[in-house]
């Protein structure tokens, strides 16, 4: 038997994109996800899970016509809110890889898209920045529209080595610093909390979690470093990349 490849097509988060949130080139908005899912429903092709997908490639169990596979990842909550329902509206499937550390631990189960078509809510209140909680994940694997799997435990960064490469200063990209030193607000933090971030804290050469090997650097250097950007008041000039290199030079030579 001739196996034919299957298309699957990855997406993040679907819904309005955020401008405050620094990833946000992958938020598909909601109405291009509502068409993309028309326009495949009408060329015939019809959504199969994971788990079909892998006894057609390792038993090959058949498949029906024009199959693809829809995944997500990073398990945010606009897949509750715009995903999911869009996803009932032309009877599709996907899977959602989450991150437990990232998941709402709340009991909560949040309006969505359902709720404004029933006129029982309006789209702009909505609340679609976070990450998932349980019972909404339950939710949507109870109605076996939604398959849930790992996406590794963290999905973050950690030191690699005890290289300083930059230091917290305003408007930076570190997010994952915030996850790392608050790991019960973490569920919270798809755009990061400046009042939680330690401006001065240094920044070590970083790898992504799943796949290094984690350097935990001494606690007291960092409180030294941290102390001394503040005591020379050099908070407020940490957005000026120039200052930061004087001052890890300086902190080097000391």
């Amino acid at each position: 038997m001739t196996k034919h490849s299957v298309p699957v097509i990855m997406y993040h988060s679907v819904g309005i994109p955020n401008k405050k949130w620094q990833w946000n080139y992958l938020t598909c908005p909601y109405e291009v996800f509502d068409d993309q899912l028309r326009t495949m429903k009408k060329k015939g092709f019809n959504s199969i899970s994971l788990q079909q997908l892998y006894d057609y490639m390792n038993e090959g169990t058949e498949l029906p016509k024009k199959p693809v596979v829809l995944t997500f990842d990073d398990g945010y909550l606009d897949n509750w809110i715009f995903a999911y329902p869009l996803l009932k509206k032309y009877n599709f499937k996907g899977t959602i890889y989450i991150n437990p550390e990232f998941a709402d631990p709340r009991n909560i189960i949040r309006k969505n898209l359902e709720d404004t078509w029933n006129g029982d809510h309006e789209i702009n209140e909505l609340e679609s920045i976070g990450y998932l909680s349980w019972n909404e994940m339950k939710e949507m694997e109870r109605e076996r529209i939604i398959d849930i799997q790992s996406h590794t435990m963290t999905h973050s960064w950690y030191p690699i080595n005890d290289e300083i490469i930059d230091f917290r200063h305003p408007g930076d990209p570190y997010i994952w610093m915030t996850w790392n030193n608050y790991l019960d607000k973490k569920p919270y933090l798809q755009i990061d909390d400046t009042s939680l971030v330690n401006y001065g804290e240094p920044v070590y050469n970083v790898g992504r979690a799943i796949g290094i090997r984690r350097y935990h650097p001494d606690e007291n250097l960092k409180e030294h470093i941290t102390n001394y950007v503040k005591n020379e008041n050099r908070v407020n000039c940490m957005d000026d990349s120039k200052q930061r290199k004087s001052t890890r030079k300086e902190l080097i030579m000391n």
